[in-house]
């Protein structure tokens, strides 16, 4: 009954009608004020202002439609001279709260509408670019005097940049991360220790960090202090200082970040990531920390998998839910050719993964894609990585990466397109698409790119470098040895300017010039990424000359160079291919069959199936028909099962070219030729040796004129020789050309070129015994 007449009385004083018109009136005044906003481009915090106003204040509405909703005059009553001021201060501080957090929140970041891998669209908040930091954070220095704690020199900076990289508005990174460590080895810091602040400043802004961190520490009796200072890469000003002290390393290193992040402005947004100590994130265990970071040491200074394998297996053993060193083991596993025991490490990284971040996920799903060889899978992983992180630099970064890897230019190049779009600061991209356009062949678009580049960076040397790499694949070798050169006198780096102008003499037929440049190249080479190069080219050119075993002997130095930089199993598949075919150029079959059988009994599986492959290049340079149909179908599968890439499976074809030429079917040879250039036309296997299509071409003008395609072959031997004009190889084709053509004094000149750069080569280099052959057919 009671409640029967409290609704009668509600009726009569019309409190639910005008309640009704407030709702009527709010649902009017809120999209109206949303209008303006949108309209003219007012911030997003004063809609919300206007709906926590227009909410806070109902109680109010309700009261004074209670007491004067009914005809006639109703006095004051004490309810409403208490209750409505009080709604109102309220009100106004609610509306004060919204406009000064959310608002300065809402300055910083922006909405975005992403849609999950079940199909259902979320909003997510994303920092702007303009509030996004990039730190370097520098190894530390000791000053304890006690080298049992000399882990920490590394230690405090790599558990800073996992604490700081919770925060979204943060990307750190430790001289770990290349190419910073290649700077500092260049420089004679092998250890990356003790590095000078000017040089700090340098590689910071050279990688477009925006401030840079150094430290140091100490300890006196039971309690570590520690000590960092910011600085502002563009000015090398100190930003701040701090010191902390405390008996625990990882408690430390939150205090740290939680000073970094006030000396950055940098606030913990909800929904913008987590703050976890690091005791959470990585481990409680100071010994589990302490072995995990001499593993790191280990890997990425020695580039020691093994020794860093047995380590990390320890920190594991120390901490049992380390998700962190779990997940490094199986990148190292993976790295060492063993896929199963890289399986095997994911799956105890699942158990614990609740440790790792949301970002640390999905690359852990790209990675489990990778070794179930699935690769629109680890694309996923990695798109719906960038749609969680859409303003993510590095996440998009990976994203382009993978795009690449997999031969999707044009989505690779729209993917760094959007970075530029997020932040025209991250122009590096600019280079990237260049080189993708290049590999495209599209040169025109390519060239423009570098060119945008090096507008807002007039002095950087390597944007000239790769603008003379593109002047070279155009066949403007004199305009390229023009860039180089000028380029040179802006730049530390003496060995990639040495190396192409050793490339650009050595296609000009000036071999002596070519062998001195890179001999002096490799007195300056301190870093092994560098020393790798050189020796390649090193090899490159002996195999050139026909000197095949020195090349075989420079062969053993390359690879345990590669060894302190490279994955084992990379480097055990690219020396797989090359030692083969060194041994099939000289024809020494049997000593190159016993080197496969014993190199594939250290390859796990899958990696096995290689062997077939290299048995193929073997084959293909010694002219062994039956070799190449022995293996070709096994090459084949094990190529279509390693290789999602249709351009890389097609240089399978290349043998199959080359066997049905021995087999005297020249047009069905030249015919698969053409395919496989088809599939190099836009390829980024052009990013990697321009000399994988240079020979291509020499094979399909050889088969042409057997086939008594001349006009083929002219063509083909132009374009190759337009780059490379003393190339021998094409040279010699040139020499079959014009001889089948009627012209023998042109035979003969085109003959003496590839003979000359063969003066000195192996008496057993079947490209030479070749030659000489053709030059005695052809007479005085």
């Amino acid at each position: 009954m009671e409640q029967s007449n409290f609704v009668k009385k509600l009726l009569r004083r019309r409190v639910p009608q005008i309640m009704a018109a407030y709702l009527g009136g709010g649902l009017a005044f809120i999209p109206f004020v949303g209008f303006l906003v949108e309209t003219y481009d007012l911030p997003r915090v004063v809609l919300n202002a206007a709906f926590v106003a227009y909410i806070s204040l109902a109680p109010s509405v309700f009261l004074l439609a209670y007491n004067h909703g009914a005809p006639g005059k109703d006095p004051w009553v004490l309810a409403e001279r208490v209750g409505v001021p009080v709604n109102l201060i309220l009100a106004a501080g609610l509306m004060l709260y919204t406009i000064f957090y959310t608002g300065e929140v809402e300055a910083m970041t922006e909405t975005v509408v992403i849609t999950d891998d079940a199909g259902n669209q979320q909003e997510r908040l994303v920092p702007k670019a303009k509030y996004r930091r990039k730190l370097a954070l520098y190894f530390w220095a000791n000053e304890s005097g006690d080298e049992s704690l000399d882990w920490l020199r590394y230690g405090f900076p790599r558990m800073l940049e996992r604490d700081l990289e919770q925060n979204r508005f943060i990307t750190a990174s430790t001289p770990f991360s290349d190419p910073v460590l290649t700077r500092l080895q260049r420089a004679g810091y092998d250890d990356a220790l003790a590095v000078p602040v000017a040089l700090q400043q340098e590689i910071a802004e050279d990688l477009r960090f925006t401030v840079f961190v150094d430290g140091r520490f100490g300890r006196d009796g039971d309690l570590f202090n520690a000590r960092i200072a910011l600085y502002d890469t563009e000015t090398a000003q100190r930003l701040a200082e701090h010191a902390v002290e405390g008996e625990d390393p990882a408690a430390l290193v939150d205090e740290l970040t939680d000073r970094l992040k006030a000396a950055l402005e940098i606030e913990d947004v909800e929904g913008l990531g987590r703050d976890l100590p690091v005791q959470e994130q990585l481990s409680a265990s100071r010994e589990a920390l302490e072995i995990w970071v001499e593993g790191s040491v280990v890997e990425e200074l020695a580039n020691d998998r093994e020794t860093a394998l047995g380590l990390w297996n320890r920190a594991v053993e120390a901490d049992p839910s380390f998700a962190l060193a779990h997940r490094d083991i199986a990148i190292a596993h993976y790295g060492l050719g063993r896929p199963e025991d890289a399986k095997a490490a994911l799956r105890v990284v699942q158990k614990h993964k609740y440790r790792l971040t949301e970002r640390d996920q999905f690359y852990l799903r790209g990675l489990e894609a990778e070794l179930e060889m699935q690769t629109e899978k680890s694309i996923q992983a990695f798109e719906t990585l960038a749609k969680i992180y859409p303003d993510d630099v590095t996440a998009l970064r990976t994203l382009a990466g993978i795009y690449a890897a997999y031969n999707k230019i044009d989505e690779s190049i729209a993917t760094y397109q959007r970075i530029l779009a997020l932040d025209a600061t991250e122009d590096w991209a600019l280079k990237e698409i260049g080189d993708l356009h290049s590999a495209h062949r599209d040169y025109p678009s390519a060239l423009a790119a570098y060119q945008d580049y090096a507008e807002g960076h007039p002095s950087d040397a390597e944007i000239q470098f790769s603008i003379a790499q593109l002047q070279r694949a155009e066949g403007d070798l004199e305009g390229a040895r023009e860039t180089i050169e000028q380029a040179s006198v802006l730049t530390g780096d003496r060995i990639t300017p040495a190396l192409i102008l050793a490339q650009i003499d050595q296609a000009v037929g000036d071999l002596d010039a070519a062998a001195r440049r890179l001999r002096e190249a490799e007195a300056e080479a301190s870093a092994p990424q560098d020393l790798a190069r050189v020796l390649g080219a090193r090899i490159n050119l002996l195999a050139h000359r026909g000197q095949i075993r020195n090349a075989l002997e420079l062969m053993s130095r390359l690879r345990e160079v590669q060894l302190q930089f490279l994955m084992p199993i990379q480097v055990n598949l690219t020396v797989g291919f090359q030692i083969p075919a060194l041994h099939g150029m000289v024809g020494n079959e049997q000593e190159a069959e016993a080197w496969i059988a014993n190199a594939v009994k250290k390859l796990n599986p899958p990696y096995d199936r290689f062997g077939h492959l290299f048995y193929l290049q073997l084959y293909t340079l010694a002219d062994n028909a039956e070799g190449i149909e022995a293996h070709l179908e096994q090459g084949r599968a094990a190529m279509e099962a390693l290789s999602p890439r249709e351009d890389t499976r097609a240089q399978v074809e290349l043998y199959r070219g080359r066997g049905l030429e021995l087999r005297g079917r020249a047009a069905e040879a030249a015919a698969v030729y053409r395919e496989v250039l088809d599939s190099f036309e836009s390829s980024t296997i052009n990013l990697i040796s321009n000399e994988v299509r240079a020979k291509s071409l020499v094979m399909l003008s050889r088969a042409s004129i057997d086939a008594g395609e001349l006009d083929v072959a002219a063509e083909s031997l132009a374009e190759v020789l337009r780059t490379i004009p003393a190339y021998p190889l094409a040279k010699v084709q040139m020499a079959r050309l014009e001889q089948a053509r009627g012209d023998i004094d042109a035979s003969r000149a085109h003959l003496a070129v590839a003979l000359d750069i063969w003066a000195e080569a192996d008496a057993d280099f079947l490209d030479a015994t070749k030659a000489r052959a053709l030059r005695d057919e052809l007479g005085s």
